[in-house]
Parts: structure tokens; C-alpha cells; sequence
């Protein structure tokens, strides 16, 4: 049944998998990390992080569960079908695991005497979690919801700064329910985070460009097309030096192909002038899907 579920709704067991391994990233961070320290970087959890400590009473952990239920079907609601399975599944499994770790491993305190080191394994691990997400077209839905929304139906028509409005006011939320310490944490949590969600989706997504400029590329494509199972293009070119003929070869690999091309290029023609680009937005056959 799960089977016939997955393949009707274009959802390979690899993407389940690995949504299935970020959200249980993210839920051990909210858990374990940001709730003992009132930690905010933003999102629902943050929010509900604050919003227990105004109040005073209710567990973080349980409200953000029940606000993220909630805000799925305002989702489905405001955005429709689009809004898509993989953040449905990704909500829900979150909502649950959440549920567990507050029923069958209740904690009294931190885990930890260091705020800052908590704080570091927080943010590294929340900002792995989400770049796996985001590279298999997936969120955690919470907040993400909430920017879409903005996106939909405000003239901020930016994910990034819908986003970061939302975490802004809880992290600003922070300095006056938790204080100036949590508040400065919170601060730098989410601006860290931010700039490592990037970075991971960077690596994640690293490709080679290659423009080789030479005089033999009959033999050259024919290593990319034959040992490398990749495919070039072409463009014929005149050096402005030597006035002589050449042709310009454009092709995109792997990290690993690209150390063999650069190898074979040596060997092929000694004289072949390439330039190597590191590019993380590749689209079409091969790589990632044309959006």
C-alpha cells in the first residue's frame, strides 16, 4: 500500500528516506537543544519556545505540534494542491516525533553547562537538515507556510525575506520574554543558519564547468562522451594571438569526473588553455530537474 501510495504521487523512497533523516535532525535540535535554552532562531518552534515562556506554562514541544498541524491545513487551504506532499509528510512526522520525545524522554534541564557549544550543534545540525530538504524540493513546513502565504498574497513576493520576516519577530520576541543573553544567542543562531543552509545546498549541488579552449576535440569529447558518460558542446573559435583555428568545448561534471577530464586534457593536448567554474545551479538531462 505505502508503495502504491509513493509511485501516485511521484514520491520516491529516496526522497522519503531522506526527509524521513532531516526532519529527525531538526526535531532532535528543537527537542533537545533549543527548547532548555530558549533558543529562538525563528520558525514555529521558536515561536512556541517564546511563547511558553511568556506565559509561563505549556510544553513547547507539544504546542509547536499542534500550531504545525494547524498551519497544514491553512496551508492546503491558501495554497492548494501545490503546497505538496512532501511537506505534508514532512510536517507530520516532525508533529510526531516531537510527541514522542516529550512523552518518553522528559527533560528537567539542559544537556549541557555550555550554551554556546549547544547553541554551535543547534545551528550546524538545523542548517544540514533544511539544505536536505530544499534539495529534494521539500520544507518542514511551520514557518515555511506561513512565507508562502506572504509570497501568495502580499507584495513581498521573495521566499527569503518572507522568511526572514518571520523569524525576525520571534527572535526580537526572544529579547523580551528570555533576556538579553538567550535574545543575543537567538540573534546569532538564525543569521548562522541562514548563511549555512546556503552554504550546504552550495556542496550539495557542486558541479565543474569547463570551457577548453584546443586544437584536438575530437579527442577530447570523445573521453566526456565515452569514459565519462557526460555530454559537451561545441563552438568554433579563432585564437587572436596565433590567428589559428580552434574549438571551444563546454561541458559540466562531477566533482570527481572533473578530476579525470583535467587529467586526460593534460595528456590529450598539452597546450589546451581550460578554465574550471564551480556552479551549484545546474538544470536539465542529467542533473537536476528544469523548474
Amino acid at each position: 500500500m505505502l508503495k502504491t501510495f509513493v509511485k501516485s504521487n511521484k514520491l520516491t523512497f529516496k526522497e522519503l528516506y531522506t526527509i524521513f533523516f532531516a526532519i529527525t535532525l531538526m526535531a532532535i535540535c528543537t527537542y533537545f537543544l533549543n527548547i532548555p535554552n530558549s533558543f529562538c532562531f525563528g520558525g514555529i518552534s521558536g515561536l512556541c519556545i517564546a511563547i511558553s515562556g511568556a506565559i509561563g506554562f505549556g510544553a513547547p514541544a507539544t504546542m509547536s505540534s499542534v500550531i504545525n498541524i494547524i498551519l497544514l491545513f491553512v496551508g492546503f487551504i491558501f495554497l492548494g494542491k501545490s503546497f505538496g506532499l512532501k511537506t505534508t509528510i514532512a510536517t507530520l512526522v516532525l508533529s510526531a516525533e516531537l510527541a514522542v520525545f516529550e512523552r518518553f524522554i522528559p527533560l528537567a534541564h539542559t544537556l549541557s553547562t555550555e550554551p554556546l557549544m549547544e547553541m554551535i550543534f543547534s545551528v550546524v545540525l538545523h542548517a544540514v537538515a533544511a539544505a536536505v530538504l530544499f534539495n529534494v524540493q521539500a520544507s518542514s513546513g511551520g514557518s515555511d507556510i506561513i512565507a508562502m502565504i506572504i509570497k501568495k498574497y502580499t507584495s513581498v513576493k521573495d521566499i527569503g525575506k518572507a522568511l526572514m520576516i518571520c523569524d525576525s519577530i520571534v527572535v526580537i520576541s526572544c529579547y523580551f520574554i528570555f533576556g538579553m543573553e538567550a535574545g543575543m544567542f537567538s540573534t546569532m543562531g538564525m543569521f548562522i543558519k541562514v548563511f549555512m543552509i546556503d552554504s550546504v545546498m552550495e556542496n550539495f549541488n557542486l558541479c565543474k564547468y569547463f570551457t577548453i579552449i584546443t586544437t584536438k576535440p575530437e579527442e577530447i569529447a570523445e573521453f566526456i562522451s565515452t569514459e565519462l558518460k557526460r555530454g559537451s558542446t561545441q563552438m568554433e573559435a579563432k585564437g587572436s594571438f596565433t590567428d589559428q583555428g580552434k574549438t571551444v568545448i563546454f561541458t559540466v561534471l562531477g566533482k570527481r569526473q572533473a578530476i579525470k577530464l583535467q587529467t586526460m586534457v593534460k595528456t590529450i593536448d598539452p597546450n589546451a588553455f581550460t578554465m574550471i567554474t564551480n556552479t551549484s545551479e545546474v538544470m536539465g538531462k542529467g542533473f537536476r530537474d528544469i523548474l
